[in-house]
């Protein structure tokens, strides 16, 4: 059975542990292996003091079993996080608690909620798609401040292009199998 409640003053020490278990698989998924756990039992905490931050936990059968984050900036509403156990997917929970965060955002006035995927993870974005959202089109940019980059970079048309070690390998169609394996190559031959 699936339970979602908001989170609590009790509820933070599990909304911590879940957050934290999120950064390190996300982290992991971009290829970066060092993880200061410690640093995100830190934000934790920060969000559940902040009014403009939203979290709903949800647990099955009376096990802690994710969460959603969300956070509104000056009444536009974004998901920052969505997180299952990896024990607990593919049972519809995160479906459950996408579905129960947009019924609480339309009860605080909210007509639209936003949230940002990496282009990479297919699987996020086939969820969000069923989930009934959109794609927008939109592109982060960013500029490196500091020289030293953690993964490997190669340089196509001027630009640089960050190249991340990928563990799961499986949602990739044979042709984006070998596109990444030319940026390899490429960074290879300098």
């Amino acid at each position: 059975m699936i339970t979602i409640t908001p989170l609590k003053a009790d509820t933070i020490p599990i909304f911590t542990r879940l957050y934290s278990s999120f950064w390190r698989d996300y982290r992991r998924k971009q290829g970066i292996k060092r993880v200061n756990l410690k640093e995100y039992v830190v934000e934790a905490r920060e969000i559940a003091q902040k009014m403009e931050h939203i979290v709903y936990l949800v647990f099955y059968d009376q096990n802690p079993a994710g969460f959603i984050h969300i956070h509104e900036i000056e009444g536009v509403y974004w998901i920052k996080e969505i997180y299952t156990e990896p024990k607990y997917r593919r049972k519809g929970i995160a479906l459950e608690l996408v579905k129960f965060a947009e019924k609480e955002i339309l009860k605080r006035g909210g007509t639209n909620l936003y949230l940002m995927v990496t282009p990479w993870d297919k699987q996020a974005i086939n969820f969000w798609r069923k989930a009934g959202y959109t794609l927008l089109n939109t592109i982060e940019l960013t500029k490196t401040l500091k020289e030293e980059r953690e993964n490997d970079v190669v340089e196509i048309i001027g630009d640089l292009w960050d190249i991340y070690e990928v563990k799961n390998t499986s949602s990739f169609k044979p042709v984006e199998l070998m596109l990444m394996e030319a940026l390899k190559d490429v960074k290879n031959a300098g």
